[in-house]
């Protein structure tokens, strides 16, 4: 199970206080394989395109950076099942806690949980996301790609 996070830029405090609750994770015999992806990406080539051209949301054009823990156990416990999704939100919003003053929260759709709603995920910019649906509405109108955390065509 993963529990990712985009964010604009590292924030040192917030990547301890993370990296904390992680170490504590991984000390529980249970979670002790599980690893926390931390990446930066390039952006140049995505801020070179004109923005009032795309649907794709000004967050994943401002926030470069990825933190998702991937959390492994063994077995099909209920219990196991809970802390993990326990441990992954702590660390979500150990990181979410850095964010600069009135930043939007987003997590980058392949590393989504199900928890997040549709902003989080496709942006807050009404105008961009009426775009994107109609784009879906368009391209998808028998919703073929109504994958995990799909865009809906209303």
């Amino acid at each position: 199970m993963g529990s990712g996070t985009s964010l604009p830029d590292w924030n040192t405090t917030a990547a301890r206080a993370a990296f904390n609750i992680f170490t504590k994770m991984t000390a529980d015999p249970r979670f002790s394989q599980s690893v926390f992806l931390l990446e930066n990406y390039g952006i140049q080539g995505v801020q070179a395109v004109d923005p009032g051209s795309t649907s794709l949301s000004l967050e994943e054009r401002q926030y470069p950076v990825v933190a998702n823990p991937t959390i492994w156990w063994n077995g099909s416990a209920a219990l196991g099942q809970a802390d993990a999704e326990a441990y992954g939100e702590q660390i979500r919003q150990a990181l979410f806690s850095g964010l600069p003053e009135g930043a939007n929260k987003h997590t980058y759709v392949n590393y989504a949980v199900g928890t997040e709603n549709f902003n989080q995920l496709y942006g807050y910019d009404t105008a961009r996301v009426q775009r994107l649906k109609a784009l879906k509405k368009m391209y998808d109108p028998e919703n073929r790609f109504g994958y995990y955390n799909p865009v809906p065509m209303v």
